[in-house]
C-alpha cells in the first residue's frame, strides 16, 4: 500500500515523517497536524487556516449560536478562565 510507511519515536518524544510520505501528501516545513490518540494508535490531520471569508462565516454561526443561547461577553469569559485554571491542573 503506498500510503503506508514506517518510524520511529525519539528519545525526544519526536516522529519523522518519511520524505516519501512528505512527497505524496505534500506536506510543507511549518505544518500544523492535530493528533488523536487511543490505545495503541496514532492519526495525526492536517490542519489548515481558514481563510479570512471562512474565518468571518465561523465567527457569524458563533456569534447566532450565543446569541440564541443568550450567553453574555462574561459568559465566555468566565468559561474560558475556568478551562485554562482546569488545564493547569
Amino acid at each position: 500500500m503506498e500510503n503506508i510507511d514506517f518510524t520511529r519515536l525519539s528519545s525526544k518524544g519526536q516522529i519523522v515523517v518519511p520524505r516519501r510520505m512528505r512527497e505524496r501528501l505534500r506536506l510543507a516545513d511549518g505544518e500544523i497536524f492535530l493528533i488523536f490518540g487511543t490505545d495503541d494508535t496514532l492519526v495525526l490531520k492536517r490542519v489548515q487556516e481558514p481563510t479570512a471569508a471562512e474565518f468571518k462565516g465561523i465567527m457569524a454561526r458563533a456569534r447566532k449560536l450565543a446569541k440564541a443561547r443568550r450567553l453574555t461577553t462574561r459568559d465566555l469569559e468566565k468559561a474560558i478562565t475556568e478551562e485554562r485554571n482546569a488545564n493547569r491542573r
